[in-house]
């Protein structure tokens, strides 16, 4: 598997002495299991798009007797959503603050944890971005102030810890850490600079 998504072509053969209903419904049935098989061996994650005779969430028992049933899997939208889990368990938790302040990242467009769906990820989307979104994430992260090392109940560098646990996980992707996150909320310090937002990104393998 390689890329953010993959596709694997399976021919049916279908008998022409069975009705039209019935040969779609044997293509339906042969489709099905052929999803099962793949998430239920690993070779596939639980993310993907169907389009059943080019009508993307169509049923598959709406294919027609000589259709076609495409499932599109994204690899980018499990990583992502695996990234989330790996930080929420690494950030400070003191207040919870900062973990609710967690999100992602779609074309420039900051997206909840309550609103993700990573079912939903176009397949036109090549990057995906987490950060958080509190002006003292780089401090936290990093914890450090002028060389001065704050005190912080959880490891620093869990931006670059997380980066390199999804570069394991998911090989076939690039996962680093991104110095600041340019995102329409961002703010300025007191003396006007650019407030730094440290994140990860993940995109497909070009």
């Amino acid at each position: 598997m390689s890329g953010s998504a993959f596709k694997r072509s399976v021919d049916v053969f279908v008998s022409r002495d069975l009705s039209e209903p019935e040969r779609a419904a044997h293509l339906a049935r042969v489709a099905k299991a052929g999803l099962a098989e793949l998430q239920g061996s690993g070779r596939a994650p639980e993310a993907f798009r169907r389009f059943v005779d080019g009508r993307e969430g169509a049923r598959e028992e709406s294919v027609k007797a000589e259709g076609l049933i495409l499932y599109r899997f994204s690899l980018l939208a499990e990583a992502a959503t695996f990234a989330m889990t790996y930080l929420l368990t690494r950030v400070p938790v003191t207040s919870g603050a900062y973990r609710d302040a967690l999100w992602y990242a779609v074309n420039n467009r900051p997206i909840s944890r309550k609103s993700w769906a990573p079912d939903k990820l176009g397949s036109d989307v090549d990057e995906v971005i987490l950060f958080d979104k509190l002006p003292q994430s780089r401090k936290l992260d990093v914890q450090l102030v002028g060389g001065k090392k704050l005190r912080v109940k959880v490891k620093p560098n869990f931006f670059e810890d997380a980066a390199r646990e999804v570069r394991k996980a998911y090989p076939s992707l690039d996962c680093w850490r991104l110095y600041s996150v340019d995102w329409p909320g961002r703010q300025k310090s007191e003396k006007q600079r650019w407030i730094d937002y440290p994140g990860i990104s993940i995109r497909a393998r070009q």
